[in-house]
C-alpha cells in the first residue's frame, strides 16, 4: 500500500516529480489513547498496522505526536507515542484537511 496515495504529485519545470507537503490538522485530544515507548526499528507505518491493521493510517499517529519528526516513517528509540484507540474519528478529518490544501 502506498503511504502517500492521497498526497498530490507535483512536477518542476525540468520534469522532476515530487510529493506536495502533507499537512496535519490539530486533532482534539481524547482520553482513549494507547501510550507506547518506541524501540529501534519502529516505524510509523508498522505501528499503524499493529494498532489499526492499515499502514496508511500512520498520519493519525504522526498528527497526535507533534514532538516526532514528520519527514520520515522511522522513529527514534525511547520516544513516547500517543496512539488513539479509535482511529475512525480522525480518518475523515485528515482526508478533508489535506483535500482543502
Amino acid at each position: 500500500m502506498d503511504n502517500y496515495s492521497d498526497v498530490q504529485i507535483l512536477k518542476t519545470n525540468d520534469g522532476r516529480r515530487y510529493y506536495s507537503t502533507l499537512f496535519y490538522p490539530e486533532l482534539v485530544d481524547g482520553d482513549d489513547n494507547y501510550y507506547v515507548i518506541t524501540e529501534n526499528g519502529d516505524r510509523l507505518d508498522k505501528m499503524a498496522y499493529q494498532f489499526y491493521n492499515d499502514v496508511s493510517l500512520w498520519k493519525i499517529i504522526a498528527a497526535n505526536n507533534p514532538h516526532i519528526r514528520k519527514d520520515r516513517l522511522t522513529l527514534d528509540a525511547n520516544i513516547q507515542l500517543k496512539i488513539p484507540i479509535d482511529a475512525s474519528k480522525y480518518i475523515d478529518r485528515l482526508r478533508d484537511f489535506n483535500e482543502k490544501r
